[in-house]
């Protein structure tokens, strides 16, 4: 019912209809359904399952959102953190002796909200989520804490937690809409959506786009037939050294370790040299997760960059059809699940 013009969370601020309708009318994607919750809330989805494990690549800290955690590696949260760590928009970094400030600041928060997402996931399924009772039993801990349409029953939220109770975090796609800046006629300085890149991800959630077919490795390129070289992204001592060994004993060629420019690295990355993206379909099939591919036209002596980043979970040799991943290697203990009890899975 409102017609001037503002940022998108300003219709936040007239309650659930108008956000509804704020959405729908600017993105054209119908929303059947309305789920809040408010910071007590998040707090106790968190404290329900016994806090949430995520990778700290270098000491943080947050003035505005009260963030603070002082040492990098692997760190539970506990609900106030957790609560600072997905609000933090102001967040900063120590490194190479002083602090530096996250250029990324939306930006930024919105991947670390991500893979707070897909971290609670994996959280909520070694806790047993995909066990029926135990399902319910935090679903029903959930009802209590998120404000719900009436037009959705606990049922029905049974019944979407019991659909989904099989779904692997690492399988969900997580996007973001392509934005520019701009400055309005007023001088705010906000920002827009960047067409056409915007509509095609809306067109995705409305069904007019199928999703990108996933490109497959040529089946002449095989592990011996590249040359990777590894960087630490992380500053976990000594892991591009066990990612190194661990590729080499699958066959790939070990072009040499190092340290990446940066140890502030939030997703892996394989850059690649001219005619070379097949290899790095190849190694990427290796890595569970989203690793980035970049061209990179200066790379000369070897085939591949791989730099690790701390959303990095391990190296899994690829499945034969119908067949169920093998988890041949993993980080260190200190930022993996598979060397790190059960109880943080894939931190």
């Amino acid at each position: 019912g409102k017609t001037f013009r503002d940022r998108i969370n300003t219709s936040f601020e007239y309650g659930p209809q108008p956000l509804v309708q704020t959405i729908e009318q600017n993105l054209g994607i119908t929303i059947n359904h309305y789920l809040e919750v408010d910071f007590v809330g998040f707090r106790n989805l968190v404290s329900a399952v016994g806090g949430v494990a995520i990778y700290v690549p270098a000491p943080a800290r947050d003035f505005y959102s009260d963030l603070k955690i002082y040492r990098a590696g692997c760190v539970m949260l506990t609900p106030d953190q957790a609560l600072a760590w997905v609000r933090s928009r102001h967040y900063q970094y120590y490194e190479a002796g002083r602090w530096h400030e996250d250029p990324t600041s939306d930006f930024g928060r919105i991947q670390r909200q991500q893979d707070f997402i897909r971290r609670l996931m994996r959280r909520s399924i070694s806790k047993g989520i995909r066990n029926p009772f135990k399902l319910n039993s935090l679903i029903g801990i959930a009802i209590k804490n998120i404000t719900i349409d009436n037009r959705m029953s606990t049922k029905d939220i049974l019944r979407l937690g019991s659909r989904f109770r099989s779904l692997n975090p690492d399988s969900v796609d997580m996007l973001t809409l392509p934005t520019e800046g701009f400055t309005t006629a007023g001088g705010a300085a906000v920002l827009r959506f960047k067409q056409p890149d915007a509509q095609l991800i809306i067109n995705r959630f409305n069904g007019l786009l199928a999703a990108p077919k996933q490109e497959k490795v040529p089946p002449s390129i095989v592990p011996n037939s590249v040359r990777v070289r590894v960087l630490n992204g992380t500053g976990v001592s000594g892991q591009a050294g066990k990612v190194a060994t661990t590729l080499q004993q699958l066959g790939f060629n070990n072009a040499g370790t190092g340290d990446a420019p940066s140890f502030h690295n939030p997703q892996t990355q394989i850059r690649y040299g001219v005619g070379q993206r097949g290899k790095a379909l190849l190694l990427k099939s290796y890595l569970p997760g989203s690793a980035k591919l970049v061209q990179d036209s200066t790379l000369q002596s070897v085939d591949l960059v791989l730099t690790v980043g701390s959303d990095f979970s391990g190296v899994v040799k690829p499945p034969r059809s119908g067949a169920t991943p093998t988890t041949v290697a993993s980080p260190p203990t200190t930022v993996a699940s598979k060397g790190a009890p059960a109880a943080q899975p894939q931190c």
